[in-house]
């Protein structure tokens, strides 16, 4: 059951993300990514569902909860303010057999130079099998102070949404201070509205790799894996003083895998359709 990450940049625009490619840095998906050059986009299977209510709190099981709970947290904790998040709907949008796209896309010479270059920087390597999306999202925002305001929320929706980490397209975005039916103010309470469709979360697979002599090439493994010869194996035998066996050819080997869990400073909550994570 795979994973589900929520990267720092709490909210990231739907055109953003695609299903099928390659990244070094699970928390930042739109660094350093690789667009694998195949014929066909990955299929992929659309299951939508309603959001309901009271489905904020921690002891939740559904993903919902688990995603509306941490990305609430994630807000709070920098805007200084409690906040809650309603989305109208939600989405979950899975790379239809995520082995055979691997496949297609490890064909590509492109593809196989790009995860060895990552292999040989100590880099390790993941695949997009699938995303959440929430859509015309809610806010309502509560001061940590009982007397006023906090002062993240006297400002435009977008600069609060900024100063949350939140990568959200703004020519969509409504300014409370300016459309007050789009925005209203009670107390210390604000309620802000983010139409549109936001990804909120990605779900990963990893792919684990090795180098090893064509001598060896019987212990590879067979079911998920692709081998290929090695196009970085100079590279990586002078970086580490290894000297080539005589007869054999370095070859290099690729598994679409589990992934393994991210680093250190990340909090995780379970949910009935997997592990939920969100930095600390």
């Amino acid at each position: 059951m795979p994973a589900t990450i929520i990267p720092s940049q709490l909210f990231l625009p739907f055109d953003s993300v695609r299903l099928g490619r390659f990244v070094n840095n699970i928390d930042q998906p739109l660094e350093g990514y690789h667009e694998p050059p195949t014929t066909e986009a990955p299929k992929s299977i659309v299951t939508e569902f309603d959001y309901t209510g009271d489905e904020l709190c921690k002891s939740g099981t559904r993903l919902t909860s688990k995603l509306t709970f941490l990305l609430s947290l994630g807000f709070s904790k920098n805007l200084g303010s409690k906040t809650r998040l309603s989305p109208k709907r939600c989405r979950t949008y899975v790379l239809d057999n995520s082995d055979e796209w691997f496949h297609k896309a490890i064909s590509s010479d492109v593809t196989k130079k790009w995860i060895e270059e990552a292999a040989v920087r100590g880099k390790r390597v993941f695949m997009i099998v699938g995303f959440h999306t929430l859509i015309d999202t809610h806010f309502l925002q509560e001061s940590i102070k009982d007397d006023q305001l906090d002062c993240q929320v006297d400002a435009p929706l977008e600069l609060s949404l900024a100063a949350a980490g939140a990568v959200i397209p703004l020519s969509g975005l409504i300014d409370p201070s300016i459309q007050m039916e789009f925005g209203s103010f009670a107390g210390n309470r604000a309620r802000f509205f983010a139409p549109g469709e936001q990804v909120c979360g990605m779900q990963y697979r990893e792919i684990s790799y090795r180098w090893f002599w064509s001598r060896d090439i019987s212990h590879a493994k067979v079911s998920n894996t692709k081998t290929w010869s090695s196009m970085a194996g100079k590279k990586r035998s002078k970086r580490k003083g290894v000297s080539e066996g005589e007869g054999s050819e370095y070859m290099f080997e690729a598994n679409n895998d589990d992934l393994r869990g991210p680093d250190d400073g990340w909090n995780v909550e379970r949910s009935d359709e997997g592990l939920v994570y969100i930095h600390c």
